[in-house]
């Protein structure tokens, strides 16, 4: 018999990470959006364990990643950056067709060259979209 125990979501997709929530209070997008984008950096740090926690508990935030990858990755903070490495391991990063989004691509370059300049990895993804649409013709 195995010794190890594997959690999962609600969605029977694996997971590292086992946190409690209380689920008594409905998600609210747009706000978690708005905290994110234009708040200062404990907003951001606690938006994003927010979300984090969502993610675990089988929520779907749409449109979250890119708002992540263009407003919190280039933080320098520490705790951001810690909290960054959660929130990767907690999203799906594969689409519903089972390819790798393009997203997360993205955000392994950045990570890899270490960009913190979000005009460079929107012409990265530029480029991305001109290759795949290159490829395809």
């Amino acid at each position: 018999m195995n010794n190890f125990t594997s959690f999962h979501t609600m969605e029977s997709s694996p997971c590292t990470l086992l946190v409690h929530y209380d689920s008594s209070e409905p998600p609210n997008l747009t706000e978690l959006k708005q905290q994110l984008e234009h708040g200062d950096e404990q907003q951001k740090i606690a938006a994003l364990k927010r979300a984090i926690v969502l993610l675990l508990n089988g929520e779907k935030l749409p449109n979250i990643l890119m708002t992540i990858i263009r407003f919190v990755l280039p933080s320098k903070n520490h705790t951001i950056k810690k909290l960054l490495l959660l929130y990767w391991e907690a999203i799906n990063k594969r689409g519903p067709d089972g390819k790798l989004l393009s997203e997360m691509i993205l955000v392994w370059y950045a990570r890899a060259l270490g960009l913190l300049d979000v005009a460079a990895i929107v012409r990265i993804k530029r480029r991305s979209i001109y290759l795949l649409l290159r490829r395809h013709q």
